[in-house]
């Protein structure tokens, strides 16, 4: 809910008694002029706070602003300037209950979780651009998982236009997904479950090592083999 200075209220109620007028609603004209007590006033405000109306027009996804006015509910598009819906509430319990599933439904659902996804891969951005150079498998994690998101989500957007908020080409992102995966692939081996080495000879590789290791013919053995160098030459720079 937006707090109205008294211009602002009345431009939506203006708005309001125009759309009832052309409806013929007389009920929610006249509500538009009257006022709830502030016990219920309140709890309006946190619920329209809290469940927010999207919508989709032309393709985008836009998000909808709610008002009380009098004793209505007036949902308005984005730019303000077109009514969606005018919810009077009165009686207060039905208005309210008609309100939740206006804003409930399946694409109010499907709305709220990609905001909720879109707010993750933000987050994980961040937290990706904050390592710097180092922190390889970590990067390498928080690829997989950004991937998986768009994989489950396509319209949350191209998975290029993500690496380059990464600062990271396809290559970049190909190298440190086989890193990371290569890493998950014999982190639990019996072989490696105790060499303290192990992860930094997985973060550590050079880039040429970890596309040759991880070529589509090599045997788990030769893996292994090749990994066991690597940390026999860590061993042996100690």
């Amino acid at each position: 809910m937006v707090y109205l200075d008294f211009e602002e209220d009345l431009e939506i109620k203006k708005i309001a008694e125009k759309y009832c007028h052309l409806k013929e609603d007389k009920e929610k004209f006249n509500l538009l002029k009257g006022s709830l007590e502030i016990e219920k006033k309140n709890y309006v405000k946190e619920l329209l706070k809290e469940k927010k109306y999207h919508y989709k027009e032309v393709g985008k996804e836009k998000e909808a602003r709610c008002f009380c006015i009098g004793k209505v509910i007036v949902i308005l598009s984005e730019e303000k300037n077109t009514i969606k819906e005018v919810i009077s509430l009165k009686p207060f319990d039905a208005g309210i209950e008609k309100y939740e599933k206006f804003v409930g439904g399946s694409y109010q659902v499907y709305m709220e979780q990609n905001i909720k996804e879109r707010e993750k891969i933000d987050k994980l951005v961040d937290e990706f651009n904050s390592f710097g150079k180092g922190n390889k498998l970590e990067k390498g994690k928080i690829i997989e998982e950004i991937e998986n998101i768009l994989t489950e989500n396509k319209e949350l957007g191209k998975k290029t236009d993500i690496w380059k908020r990464m600062g990271i080409s396809n290559s970049d992102k190909s190298i440190l997904s086989k890193r990371y995966n290569l890493f998950l692939e014999f982190k639990d081996d019996e072989l490696f479950a105790d060499n303290k080495n192990y992860m930094r000879a997985i973060e550590d590789m050079v880039n040429d090592k970890v596309k040759d290791i991880t070529k589509g013919n090599r045997t788990k053995g030769e893996k292994e083999e090749m990994i066991l160098q690597e940390i026999l030459e860590i061993e042996g720079r100690a």
